[in-house]
C-alpha cells in the first residue's frame, strides 16, 4: 500500500493524509507547469535566434555519468571545483 492507514486508539487520519498528498500532488503539477513554460520560453528565445529548436540532452561524462557542460565549473556549498571537460 502506497499510503498506509495511521491509526492511533481508533482514530482514522485518513483525511489528513488524502490532503496531504493532494497538497503534494498540486505542488508536483505546479512545478511540472513551470519548468514546461521554462523550456517553451527557451525555445522561443532559440527561434527568435534563427536556431533550430533544441529537445536533445547534453552528453554525459563517460567516468562519472554526469552532466557535461562545455566551460562549465561545478559549485557546491561554498567550495568550488573545476570540472575537467571531456
Amino acid at each position: 500500500m502506497l499510503f498506509p492507514r495511521h491509526r492511533t486508539v481508533g482514530k482514522c487520519h485518513c483525511d489528513e493524509t488524502f490532503e496531504r498528498v493532494r497538497d503534494w500532488k498540486l505542488s508536483i503539477l505546479s512545478i511540472t507547469h513551470e519548468e514546461m513554460m521554462h523550456l517553451h520560453y527557451v525555445q522561443c528565445l532559440l527561434r527568435a535566434l534563427v536556431e533550430p529548436a533544441d529537445f536533445t540532452l547534453p552528453e554525459r561524462s563517460a567516468g562519472s555519468g554526469d552532466w557535461h557542460f562545455e566551460g562549465w565549473r561545478a559549485r557546491v556549498g561554498a567550495l568550488a571545483k573545476e570540472v575537467k571537460t571531456f
